[in-house]
Protein backbone atom coordinates (compact mmCIF):
# COMPACT_ATOMS: atom_id res chain seq x y z
CA UNK A 1 0.00 0.00 0.00
CA UNK A 2 1.24 3.48 -0.82
CA UNK A 3 1.54 6.19 1.79
CA UNK A 4 -0.41 9.44 1.41
CA UNK A 5 2.84 11.15 0.43
CA UNK A 6 3.57 8.60 -2.31
CA UNK A 7 0.03 8.94 -3.63
CA UNK A 8 0.44 12.70 -3.82
CA UNK A 9 3.70 12.26 -5.71
CA UNK A 10 2.18 9.84 -8.23
CA UNK A 11 -1.21 11.45 -8.74
CA UNK A 12 -0.49 15.18 -9.08
CA UNK A 13 0.16 15.84 -12.77
CA UNK A 14 -0.12 19.63 -13.11
CA UNK A 15 2.68 21.74 -14.54
CA UNK A 16 5.72 21.78 -12.26
CA UNK A 17 4.88 18.55 -10.43
CA UNK A 18 7.32 15.60 -10.68
CA UNK A 19 4.82 13.23 -12.30
CA UNK A 20 3.42 16.00 -14.49
CA UNK A 21 6.89 16.82 -15.82
CA UNK A 22 7.56 13.14 -16.50
CA UNK A 23 4.33 12.50 -18.41
CA UNK A 24 4.81 15.62 -20.50
CA UNK A 25 7.80 14.00 -22.18
CA UNK A 26 5.46 11.59 -23.98
CA UNK A 27 2.87 11.94 -26.70
CA UNK A 28 -0.56 11.19 -25.29
CA UNK A 29 -4.06 10.71 -26.69
CA UNK A 30 -6.06 13.87 -26.35
CA UNK A 31 -9.40 13.49 -28.14
CA UNK A 32 -11.20 11.19 -30.60
CA UNK A 33 -10.96 12.64 -34.10
CA UNK A 34 -14.75 12.44 -34.31
CA UNK A 35 -15.02 15.22 -31.72
CA UNK A 36 -13.67 17.61 -34.39
CA UNK A 37 -15.53 16.19 -37.39
CA UNK A 38 -14.88 18.86 -40.03
CA UNK A 39 -12.75 21.92 -40.83
CA UNK A 40 -13.90 25.07 -39.01
CA UNK A 41 -16.25 23.06 -36.77
CA UNK A 42 -16.98 24.31 -33.24
CA UNK A 43 -14.03 23.98 -30.82
CA UNK A 44 -13.98 21.49 -27.96
CA UNK A 45 -12.95 21.86 -24.32
CA UNK A 46 -10.15 19.52 -23.19
CA UNK A 47 -8.81 18.89 -19.71
CA UNK A 48 -5.41 17.19 -19.81
CA UNK A 49 -2.68 16.88 -17.17
CA UNK A 50 -4.42 19.47 -15.04
CA UNK A 51 -4.58 22.04 -17.85
CA UNK A 52 -7.71 23.54 -19.38
CA UNK A 53 -7.32 23.58 -23.15
CA UNK A 54 -9.30 24.24 -26.33
CA UNK A 55 -9.03 21.97 -29.37
CA UNK A 56 -10.07 23.06 -32.86
CA UNK A 57 -9.72 21.92 -36.47
CA UNK A 58 -8.81 24.74 -38.82
CA UNK A 59 -9.84 25.38 -42.42
CA UNK A 60 -7.03 23.13 -43.73
CA UNK A 61 -8.08 20.30 -41.42
CA UNK A 62 -5.11 20.70 -39.08
CA UNK A 63 -5.75 20.34 -35.35
CA UNK A 64 -4.69 22.92 -32.79
CA UNK A 65 -4.66 22.69 -28.99
CA UNK A 66 -4.47 26.05 -27.22
CA UNK A 67 -4.60 27.24 -23.64
CA UNK A 68 -8.22 27.87 -22.74
CA UNK A 69 -7.86 31.63 -22.24
CA UNK A 70 -6.87 34.36 -24.68
CA UNK A 71 -3.50 35.93 -23.72
CA UNK A 72 -5.06 39.40 -24.15
CA UNK A 73 -7.78 39.69 -21.49
CA UNK A 74 -8.29 36.08 -20.48
CA UNK A 75 -11.56 35.47 -22.33
CA UNK A 76 -12.38 31.82 -23.01
CA UNK A 77 -11.39 30.73 -26.50
CA UNK A 78 -14.13 28.10 -26.33
CA UNK A 79 -16.50 30.89 -27.40
CA UNK A 80 -14.18 31.96 -30.20
CA UNK A 81 -14.96 31.80 -33.93
CA UNK A 82 -13.17 29.06 -35.82
CA UNK A 83 -12.62 30.67 -39.22
CA UNK A 84 -10.06 31.12 -42.00
CA UNK A 85 -7.29 29.01 -40.48
CA UNK A 86 -7.51 30.36 -36.96
CA UNK A 87 -9.51 30.62 -33.75
CA UNK A 88 -10.70 34.19 -33.19
CA UNK A 89 -11.35 35.39 -29.64
CA UNK A 90 -14.91 36.65 -29.25
CA UNK A 91 -13.83 39.56 -27.00
CA UNK A 92 -11.47 41.67 -29.13
CA UNK A 93 -11.08 39.50 -32.23
CA UNK A 94 -7.47 38.44 -31.78
CA UNK A 95 -6.97 35.30 -33.89
CA UNK A 96 -4.55 32.41 -33.30
CA UNK A 97 -3.43 29.64 -35.64
CA UNK A 98 -2.75 26.02 -34.61
CA UNK A 99 0.80 26.93 -33.52
CA UNK A 100 -0.48 29.64 -31.14
CA UNK A 101 0.79 32.48 -33.32
CA UNK A 102 -1.42 35.58 -33.35
CA UNK A 103 -2.25 36.12 -37.02
CA UNK A 104 -4.78 38.95 -36.78
CA UNK A 105 -5.36 41.84 -34.38
CA UNK A 106 -8.26 43.99 -35.65
CA UNK A 107 -7.89 46.71 -33.00
CA UNK A 108 -4.31 47.54 -34.12
CA UNK A 109 -3.34 49.60 -37.20
CA UNK A 110 -2.72 47.53 -40.28
CA UNK A 111 0.99 48.40 -40.27
CA UNK A 112 1.38 47.38 -36.61
CA UNK A 113 3.66 44.41 -35.84
CA UNK A 114 2.45 44.04 -32.27
CA UNK A 115 0.62 40.82 -33.14
CA UNK A 116 3.97 39.22 -33.96
CA UNK A 117 4.95 39.51 -30.30
CA UNK A 118 1.90 37.63 -29.04
CA UNK A 119 1.60 33.87 -28.77
CA UNK A 120 -1.02 31.69 -27.14
CA UNK A 121 0.11 28.55 -25.33
CA UNK A 122 -0.15 25.80 -27.94
CA UNK A 123 0.74 22.13 -28.13
CA UNK A 124 1.48 20.24 -31.37
CA UNK A 125 -1.06 17.63 -32.40
CA UNK A 126 -1.22 14.63 -34.70
CA UNK A 127 -4.45 13.10 -35.98
CA UNK A 128 -3.84 9.39 -36.61
CA UNK A 129 -6.38 6.60 -37.17
CA UNK A 130 -9.23 8.24 -35.30
CA UNK A 131 -7.25 9.59 -32.35
CA UNK A 132 -5.79 13.07 -31.83
CA UNK A 133 -2.46 12.94 -29.98
CA UNK A 134 -0.59 15.84 -28.42
CA UNK A 135 2.88 16.53 -27.06
CA UNK A 136 2.89 18.83 -24.03
CA UNK A 137 6.58 18.57 -23.16
CA UNK A 138 9.32 21.21 -22.94
CA UNK A 139 11.38 20.21 -25.98
CA UNK A 140 11.35 22.38 -29.07
CA UNK A 141 11.32 19.19 -31.13
CA UNK A 142 8.81 16.67 -29.83
CA UNK A 143 9.88 13.19 -28.86
CA UNK A 144 9.34 10.47 -31.49
CA UNK A 145 5.71 9.66 -32.13
CA UNK A 146 4.79 6.28 -30.57
CA UNK A 147 4.97 3.46 -33.10
CA UNK A 148 2.08 1.53 -31.57
CA UNK A 149 0.32 -0.80 -33.97
CA UNK A 150 -2.78 1.40 -33.89
CA UNK A 151 -0.62 4.25 -35.23
CA UNK A 152 1.18 2.30 -37.96
CA UNK A 153 -1.55 0.11 -39.46
CA UNK A 154 -3.72 1.36 -42.33
CA UNK A 155 -6.80 3.15 -41.04
CA UNK A 156 -9.08 0.45 -42.45
CA UNK A 157 -7.55 -2.06 -40.03
CA UNK A 158 -8.04 0.02 -36.87
CA UNK A 159 -11.28 0.24 -34.89
CA UNK A 160 -12.51 3.71 -33.84
CA UNK A 161 -11.48 4.55 -30.27
CA UNK A 162 -13.81 3.57 -27.45
CA UNK A 163 -14.23 6.05 -24.60
CA UNK A 164 -14.55 5.13 -20.94
CA UNK A 165 -14.61 7.48 -17.95
CA UNK A 166 -12.43 6.47 -15.02
CA UNK A 167 -12.48 8.96 -12.17
CA UNK A 168 -8.94 8.27 -11.04
CA UNK A 169 -5.35 9.05 -11.89
CA UNK A 170 -3.81 7.39 -14.96
CA UNK A 171 -1.18 5.59 -12.87
CA UNK A 172 -3.89 4.21 -10.60
CA UNK A 173 -5.81 2.98 -13.65
CA UNK A 174 -2.67 1.34 -15.06
CA UNK A 175 -2.03 -0.46 -11.78
CA UNK A 176 -5.59 -1.78 -11.88
CA UNK A 177 -5.20 -2.96 -15.47
CA UNK A 178 -2.14 -5.11 -14.70
CA UNK A 179 -3.58 -6.49 -11.45
CA UNK A 180 -4.82 -9.87 -12.70
CA UNK A 181 -5.95 -11.16 -9.30
CA UNK A 182 -8.99 -8.86 -9.23
CA UNK A 183 -10.56 -10.23 -12.42
CA UNK A 184 -12.48 -13.11 -10.85
CA UNK A 185 -14.08 -10.84 -8.27
CA UNK A 186 -14.62 -7.40 -9.82
CA UNK A 187 -15.56 -8.60 -13.30
CA UNK A 188 -17.32 -11.88 -12.52
CA UNK A 189 -21.07 -12.06 -13.10
CA UNK A 190 -21.85 -14.20 -10.10
CA UNK A 191 -24.96 -16.19 -9.35
CA UNK A 192 -25.59 -19.37 -7.31
CA UNK A 193 -25.06 -21.53 -10.41
CA UNK A 194 -22.07 -19.65 -11.93
CA UNK A 195 -19.54 -22.39 -11.20
CA UNK A 196 -21.91 -25.10 -12.50
CA UNK A 197 -22.62 -23.27 -15.77
CA UNK A 198 -18.93 -22.62 -16.46
CA UNK A 199 -18.05 -26.23 -15.70
CA UNK A 200 -20.60 -27.35 -18.29
CA UNK A 201 -19.17 -24.92 -20.87
CA UNK A 202 -15.62 -26.13 -20.30
CA UNK A 203 -16.63 -29.77 -20.77
CA UNK A 204 -18.60 -29.19 -23.98
CA UNK A 205 -17.10 -31.10 -26.96
CA UNK A 206 -17.85 -28.26 -29.35
CA UNK A 207 -15.14 -25.58 -29.53
CA UNK A 208 -15.62 -22.36 -27.60
CA UNK A 209 -14.50 -19.70 -30.00
CA UNK A 210 -13.21 -17.02 -27.65
CA UNK A 211 -9.47 -17.03 -28.22
CA UNK A 212 -6.34 -16.37 -26.25
CA UNK A 213 -7.15 -17.20 -22.61
CA UNK A 214 -5.70 -19.56 -20.02
CA UNK A 215 -8.18 -20.40 -17.31
CA UNK A 216 -8.00 -22.06 -13.93
CA UNK A 217 -11.27 -24.04 -14.18
CA UNK A 218 -12.04 -24.08 -10.47
CA UNK A 219 -12.48 -20.29 -10.48
CA UNK A 220 -15.79 -18.64 -11.46
CA UNK A 221 -14.89 -16.01 -14.02
CA UNK A 222 -16.50 -13.51 -16.35
CA UNK A 223 -18.22 -15.41 -19.22
CA UNK A 224 -16.06 -13.55 -21.76
CA UNK A 225 -12.92 -15.25 -20.41
CA UNK A 226 -13.46 -18.54 -22.26
CA UNK A 227 -11.28 -20.76 -24.39
CA UNK A 228 -11.22 -22.14 -27.90
CA UNK A 229 -10.76 -25.84 -28.72
CA UNK A 230 -6.99 -25.43 -28.29
CA UNK A 231 -7.48 -24.29 -24.73
CA UNK A 232 -4.90 -25.05 -22.07
CA UNK A 233 -5.90 -25.24 -18.44
CA UNK A 234 -3.24 -23.85 -16.18
CA UNK A 235 -4.15 -23.82 -12.47
CA UNK A 236 -2.66 -20.81 -10.73
CA UNK A 237 -3.26 -19.14 -7.42
CA UNK A 238 -4.18 -15.90 -9.21
CA UNK A 239 -6.96 -17.65 -11.11
CA UNK A 240 -6.50 -16.51 -14.72
CA UNK A 241 -3.84 -15.68 -17.26
CA UNK A 242 -4.74 -13.81 -20.44
CA UNK A 243 -2.81 -13.52 -23.68
CA UNK A 244 -3.06 -13.44 -27.48
CA UNK A 245 -0.74 -13.66 -30.44
CA UNK A 246 -0.59 -13.64 -34.23
CA UNK A 247 2.00 -13.99 -36.93
CA UNK A 248 3.59 -10.61 -37.87
CA UNK A 249 2.99 -11.39 -41.55
CA UNK A 250 -0.76 -11.37 -41.04
CA UNK A 251 -3.00 -8.38 -40.53
CA UNK A 252 -5.67 -8.25 -37.80
CA UNK A 253 -8.34 -8.26 -40.49
CA UNK A 254 -6.99 -11.43 -42.12
CA UNK A 255 -6.54 -13.05 -38.72
CA UNK A 256 -10.13 -12.30 -37.77
CA UNK A 257 -11.40 -13.76 -41.03
CA UNK A 258 -9.22 -16.84 -40.61
CA UNK A 259 -10.46 -17.33 -37.05
CA UNK A 260 -14.08 -17.01 -38.17
CA UNK A 261 -13.57 -19.43 -41.04
CA UNK A 262 -11.75 -22.00 -38.88
CA UNK A 263 -14.41 -21.73 -36.20
CA UNK A 264 -17.15 -22.38 -38.74
CA UNK A 265 -15.33 -25.57 -39.75
CA UNK A 266 -15.06 -26.67 -36.12
CA UNK A 267 -11.27 -26.29 -36.14
CA UNK A 268 -8.81 -23.87 -34.58
CA UNK A 269 -7.69 -20.59 -36.12
CA UNK A 270 -4.29 -20.32 -37.70
CA UNK A 271 -1.96 -18.10 -35.74
CA UNK A 272 -3.90 -18.44 -32.48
Amino acid sequence: MLSSEDNELLCRVGRGTPMGELLRHYWMPCLPSSELPAPDCPPKKVRLLGESLIAFRDTRGEVGLLGANCPHRGASLFFGRNEECGLRCSYHGWKYDVTGRCVDMPNEPEESTFKDKIRARAYPCRDVNGVIWTYMGPRETATPFPAFEINTLPAAQVYPPLMMLEECNWVQALEGDIDSSHIDFVHAKRSPDTAHRLRRLLLRPAPLRHRGALLAPHHPVHPAVLLDDRRERSPHRLGAGLGAGRRPSQSPVRDARAARSAGDRGGSAAGA
